[in-house]
C-alpha cells in the first residue's frame, strides 16, 4: 500500500495518509491526539531520541532608560533549555488463522480482514492516546532490549495544581488555570476533562438556560467558552482516559505529535504459526514547545 512507503513528512502533509486518517477519525475516542498538531522526526537515528529547545519569553526590563549617545545596553543572554523525549513503537496486529481461512470463501476472508484491519486501526489510535497522556518519564533503550517509551504530556508539566479533593470551582480552578497560562504568554484553546468533571462544568455554566429553535429544546452540553478573560473560544472535550478528578487546560498549537514512521497493513505472516497476519505501526513521540502550554488541575472531588 502507498501509505507504507510515505516518509514521516509526506504522511503528515498527505491528508489521506494512514496517519492522518487515524488522527482525524479518532476525534470521538482519541480527543487529545486529534486536537494537537503534528511534525516529522528529522534526526536520522531514533535510538538517539528526539530533542528540541525552549526559550523562556522575555518579560521586559524595568527602568529601561538610557542617555542619548550612551553606550549600548547590557547584553542579555536568552538561554535555551534543551528538552528530550524518546520515540516509541506502537503496533497492532490482525489476521486469519489456518482454521478460519480453510472454511472461508475468498470474499468472506476479504471482508473479515477488512473488519479486523479497521478494529486494529482503532486499537492503535487508542494506544497512542493512552501513551500521550501518561505521567511517566521517557525511557531510553536498555543494553539488553531496544524497547523505548515516550514521556507523556503530564511529565512535562510545570504548573500542576492539586485541588486536594475540593469540588470544581470556576474561579479557583478553571479561571486560575487559564490565568496561569496567560501570565506565561500562552493561551489555552482546549479544556479537556474527565466525564465526572464535564458534568460538573456543565452545571457551573448553567447550559440548560440556552434555548433554541423557538424555545422548544435546550442545550445540555457546553462545548465552547467564548471568552474567559484570559483565552477566547476555548473548546471543551471529554476524555475517557484521564482520571476522574483531573482537568487539563492547554494550547494545542504548542503541543505536537512527532511521527518517525507509519505503516499500514504490513504483512508479518510467520508460516510456522499463522496463515495470514498483518500489522499497523506508528513510531512516534511527543513534543511540548513551551512547558507552560498546559496546566493540569488534579484530585478534584468526584
Amino acid at each position: 500500500m502507498a501509505d507504507v512507503y510515505l516518509s514521516s513528512q509526506q504522511a503528515i502533509e498527505n491528508q489521506q495518509s494512514f496517519y492522518n486518517v487515524i488522527k482525524k477519525t479518532g476525534w470521538e475516542d482519541a480527543p487529545f491526539f486529534s486536537s494537537i498538531s503534528s511534525t516529522s522526526f528529522k534526526n536520522k537515528d531514533p535510538k538517539a531520541g528526539h530533542t528540541w529547545f525552549y526559550r523562556q519569553r522575555p518579560q521586559g526590563i524595568v527602568g529601561n532608560a538610557h542617555a542619548e549617545g550612551a553606550i549600548r545596553a547590557d547584553v542579555k543572554s536568552y538561554t535555551a533549555t534543551k528538552l528530550q523525549n524518546e520515540l516509541q513503537i506502537l503496533k497492532t496486529s490482525y489476521g486469519v488463522t489456518g482454521s478460519q481461512k480453510d472454511v472461508m470463501s475468498v470474499e468472506g476472508k476479504a471482508n473479515y480482514l477488512a473488519e479486523q484491519a479497521e478494529m486494529a486501526a482503532l486499537d492503535l489510535r487508542l494506544s497512542v492516546e493512552r501513551a500521550l497522556l501518561t505521567n511517566t518519564a521517557p525511557v531510553a533503550a536498555a543494553l539488553t532490549t531496544d524497547i523505548r517509551t515516550l514521556g507523556g504530556v503530564s511529565h512535562y508539566l510545570i504548573t500542576d495544581t492539586d485541588a486536594l479533593l475540593a469540588p470544581l470551582d470556576w474561579n479557583l480552578h478553571v479561571k486560575a488555570a487559564l490565568k496561569a497560562m496567560w501570565l506565561k504568554g500562552c493561551k489555552a484553546n482546549y479544556i479537556m476533562t474527565s466525564a465526572a468533571q464535564k458534568d460538573k462544568l456543565d452545571v457551573i455554566l448553567d447550559t440548560k438556560k440556552r434555548y433554541s429553535r423557538g424555545d422548544t429544546s435546550y442545550v445540555d452540553n457546553f462545548s465552547m467558552i467564548a471568552d474567559t478573560g484570559y483565552a477566547k473560544n476555548v473548546k471543551i472535550i471529554v476524555n475517557p482516559f484521564i482520571a476522574d478528578g483531573d482537568m487539563y487546560f492547554y494550547d494545542s498549537r504548542l503541543i505536537k505529535a512527532v511521527l518517525h514512521r507509519s505503516k499500514k497493513g504490513e504483512n508479518i505472516t510467520n508460516r510456522d504459526y499463522d496463515k495470514e497476519t498483518y500489522q499497523h505501526l506508528f513510531e512516534m513521540t511527543l513534543q511540548i514547545d513551551d512547558p507552560y502550554a498546559m496546566v493540569r488541575v488534579k484530585n478534584l472531588a468526584i
